[in-house]
């Protein structure tokens, strides 16, 4: 697969706030994607292969497929590492109200997770409607940020559709020489790779066949 080219945006946006009052999940350990050493590799676009979640009802692929590590019962979220780039990415997906919509499943996310980062805070790289999965609609956001000595960027997707919300947030963090040229190899990588693979399964595509005698 070809890399893809992102190109800057110099504005930004930001999506209203509704929602229930939810109580905030608590801290998790440091990731991956928060200690960065300065040899970090960026994520190559090849070798793909797909991360399946029943309890999601969601299938997103992956580049170098088993390089990472995948949990999808620790916690609410599903949560894949890949160490060598300092890539994490989460996903979760929920029930809704029928007449929902992108905004107010993103606020449903932030109460969950206060520090899913604001598009306001970083400095945009691409900003579009979502294309994946099928039925659903949306917005993805891509940003690179400094953080201390560290290049910080994100890749947020959030979707609706009846009765369902879904949102993926990617985070890589580098320090060192060029670690903001392999941030946004990472960023164009999960962004067309990922976010715009993303695939909806339903309980006959979790559960394996029986194999016949």
């Amino acid at each position: 697969m070809a890399r893809p080219r992102l190109i800057l945006l110099g504005w930004a946006f930001a999506l209203p706030a509704c929602g229930p009052t939810v109580t905030a999940e608590p801290a998790v350990p440091q990731s991956a994607a928060s200690d960065a050493p300065r040899n970090a590799t960026p994520l190559v676009a090849g070798a793909w292969g797909s991360v399946r979640s029943g309890r999601h009802g969601l299938e997103i692929p992956l580049p170098s497929r088993g390089q990472w590590s995948v949990n999808d019962r620790q916690e609410a979220w599903l949560v894949a590492q890949h160490s060598a780039s300092r890539s994490e990415l989460r996903l979760r997906a929920w029930r809704a109200p029928r007449a929902n919509a992108p905004e107010s499943c993103l606020e449903q996310a932030r109460l969950w997770r206060p520090d899913l980062p604001e598009p306001s805070t970083a400095t945009l790289i691409e900003q579009r409607a979502l294309v994946a999965p099928a039925g659903y609609r949306g917005t993805v956001w891509v940003g690179v940020k400094q953080v201390g000595d560290a290049a910080e960027g994100d890749a947020v997707a959030v979707g609706a559709r009846t009765g369902r919300c879904f949102v993926l947030w990617y985070r890589t963090r580098i320090r060192g020489n060029a670690a903001e040229t392999v941030v946004t190899e990472n960023l164009a990588t999960v962004s067309a790779g990922v976010i715009d693979r993303i695939r909806e399964v339903g309980i006959e595509d979790t559960v394996p066949r029986e194999r016949r005698p």
